[in-house]
């Protein structure tokens, strides 16, 4: 049975469950926001089990009746709710998944919990629906949102919750944790890490990932050739994520940490200290052409793109303005 200390790295999310807990003062509406592959769910369910435990402790004893069913998902009073379309949660699904249901009392413990894992997809007109729900829940209600962008909630739904926020996890707890697996070399797990953001599940994936591994090496070879690079190489490369929808933040990440690379090499000429061992050459060759100021720039430019990418812009354009960028400072290069 998972408890409280199989969560790494989130200390005072857990000091907040425990105390809620002990003190018997258990919000009805809660918000975890956090990057996806984070944990929230994962938190979430711990929770949840603890709340229903037949033995009223901090943790899930992992014993009870209620505990087993909560292990295996099928608890009658933690209820996961659902959204028909894949990516957007409308106020039908609000309705039938909280609003009608969440007047029938608990069937087996004195609380009646919902977890909703993709509450960023909750249109203005869901978070509406929901709203009189938070206004007024019934005393044993508690209402648990899982989002990946908290600034997509409204204001009036955010004031009704408490909000906690999934903290990155220490690069070095990351690299632990991918060594005891033993599944990538040294320089791979580097990688997954610089590219899990401080994500735990993140980190897993990626070290899992043969999709990564093929990413990595198509970035290497465009940014490898970017000077040089052809409409039909750009196209090409467009078109490989165009394929990989959902995958476009790692892309991102992908330039965002080879040209910090350039930046980094730049400034120490420290070559083991990359993180793009794979490119190390064309890194040094980079660094020796482009001023610090075109660096930034670059640098900058990927992280206000990933911003607009998380706002919802086209990826085919940000990806087409990135490239652009590149291309134009490569090109102006001294060779």
């Amino acid at each position: 049975m998972l408890k409280f200390e199989d969560i790494v790295g989130q200390e005072e999310i857990v000091s907040f469950f425990r105390r809620s807990i002990r003190q018997n003062k258990i919000s009805h509406a809660i918000l975890i926001s956090g990057e996806k592959h984070t944990g929230k769910k994962f938190m979430a369910r711990i929770f949840a089990s603890a709340l229903c435990c037949e033995r009223g402790g901090e943790n899930p004893c992992g014993e009870c009746r209620s505990c087993k069913m909560a292990e295996t998902e099928n608890h009658p009073d933690i209820v996961p709710v659902l959204h028909e379309k894949p990516t957007s949660f409308g106020v039908n699904d609000v309705r039938k998944g909280i609003n009608d249901d969440i007047v029938i009392k608990p069937y087996q413990t004195n609380r009646k919990i919902y977890i909703v894992p993709d509450a960023s997809m909750m249109t203005p007109g869901a978070q509406n629906a929901l709203l009189k729900t938070l206004e007024e829940p019934p005393s044993y209600a508690v209402i648990i949102l899982l989002a990946d962008n908290r600034e997509t909630l409204l204001p009036t739904i955010l004031s009704r919750c408490i909000c906690l926020s999934v903290k990155p996890v220490p690069n070095g707890t990351l690299r632990g944790i991918l060594r005891e697996k033993g599944k990538l070399s040294e320089g791979d797990m580097d990688l997954a890490v610089a590219f899990a953001r401080g994500s735990i599940g993140r980190a897993e994936l990626l070290s899992e990932s043969e999709e990564f591994s093929e990413c990595l090496r198509e970035c290497v070879r465009l940014l490898s050739r970017m000077e040089r690079l052809s409409s039909s190489d750009e196209r090409t490369f467009l078109k490989l994520i165009a394929d990989n929808k959902g995958k476009e933040a790692d892309y991102l990440d992908f330039f965002r940490v080879w040209f910090r690379d350039v930046l980094y090499y730049k400034a120490t000429e420290d070559a083991e200290g990359l993180t793009f061992s794979h490119g190390r050459r064309e890194i040094m060759r980079y660094a020796g052409k482009l001023s610090y100021e075109e660096l930034r720039k670059t640098v900058d430019y990927i992280e206000e793109i990933q911003a607009s990418l998380r706002a919802g812009v086209s990826p085919g354009l940000s990806f087409e303005l990135l490239i652009d960028l590149v291309r134009d400072a490569l090109t102006d290069m001294k060779v």
